[in-house]
């Protein structure tokens, strides 16, 4: 895996098959999470990977997943098996099914116009859907600082807005939203947290 990332070739996907110890607990988090918000339904990931938290969570969900990455579609079918994945570029095509959950995470910040897939999004939730996204914190010194270094790292980052700018977003979208943040020692509704917080995690009905 090359150490800058600036297109998404095979090799920034290299790195998707790998499930730490970090990874399991990030993803048992999630779908903690998500259970507690809805915990039955028709739900959808937005750039679903090679489908490491899909696999998990389709123990509780009719799964569905999408994402750019052929190659990592083509990993997801072998481990979620009979479900609706599809290689589909959330920008630029359209998405005729609705869903009671729609997850986007580390999605938002890579997308040129992040306030046209959101506006997309919210039309694909079913009545009394919810949008369950995170995007990068910058915010104080330590996000501003995380933001910084996955920005440099990663090229593909081009959309990394302040919290206010992305509260404006999700509002002009006729979202209702509650935000928390997500660190090292989990995702938390305390607003200290936002000190030690890398990722904020939106919760759009």
């Amino acid at each position: 895996m090359r150490f800058f990332k600036k297109d998404y070739d095979n090799t920034y996907f290299d790195t998707l098959t790998d499930v730490t110890w970090m990874k399991r607990i990030d993803n048992r988090q999630k779908i903690e999470l998500i259970r507690s918000i809805k915990p039955s339904g028709k739900l959808l990931e937005i750039g679903c990977g090679k489908g490491i938290l899909l696999k998990e969570l389709q123990r509780y969900y009719s799964v569905s997943g999408i994402d750019i990455s052929p190659s990592s579609i083509v990993h997801a079918s072998k481990i979620i098996n009979g479900k609706y994945l599809k290689v589909l570029d959330i920008e630029r095509e359209k998405i005729s099914r609705k869903y009671d959950i729609i997850l986007a995470f580390d999605v938002l910040e890579h997308l040129k116009d992040p306030k046209k897939a959101i506006y997309k999004i919210k039309k694909l939730l079913k009545r009394k859907g919810v949008f369950i996204l995170s995007v990068p914190n910058n915010y104080g010194l330590y996000g501003s600082l995380m933001t910084r270094y996955f920005n440099y790292i990663d090229r593909t980052h081009i959309s990394t807005y302040e919290k206010k700018r992305w509260i404006a977003i999700f509002e002009d979208a006729g979202f209702s939203i509650n935000i928390r943040n997500q660190s090292l020692f989990g995702i938390m509704k305390s607003s200290l947290a936002k000190y030690s917080s890398f990722n904020l995690i939106i919760i759009a009905k």
